[in-house]
């Protein structure tokens, strides 16, 4: 099974409708990481805690956690382990970049 990832909410509904992908076998990296530090991973719930913490602290957009979307990458790291292939949908933006270095770093990918 491939593991289709996205770095944003609209690339996965275009990336899904134009190629008729399933979505359970899809995720999306919201993880803005311009926002606040980027801390080494460890632990993903830490990992969570200290994200929402920075969401929670911006004056400029609403509290926001990636616990409340179903398909968020967070929300399905077992479906890494379980992944044949994992593909990045990426853009040219250095925001989309720097999310697709992270995602590297995780110890459940290395």
């Amino acid at each position: 099974m491939n593991l289709d990832i996205t770095f944003s909410d609209s690339a996965f509904s275009l990336i899904k409708d134009i190629f008729n992908l399933d979505e359970s076998c899809m995720a999306s990296f919201r993880d803005n990481l311009t926002f606040g530090p980027v801390y080494e991973i460890y632990d993903l719930e830490q990992w969570l805690q200290q994200r929402d913490a920075i969401w929670a602290s911006t004056e400029e957009y609403p509290p926001f956690s990636f616990r409340n979307y179903s398909n968020d990458f967070y929300a399905v790291t077992s479906r890494l382990t379980q992944a044949d292939n994992i593909v990045l949908w990426l853009d040219e933006s250095l925001q989309t970049q720097l999310a697709a270095c992270c995602l590297f770093g995780l110890p459940l990918i290395s």
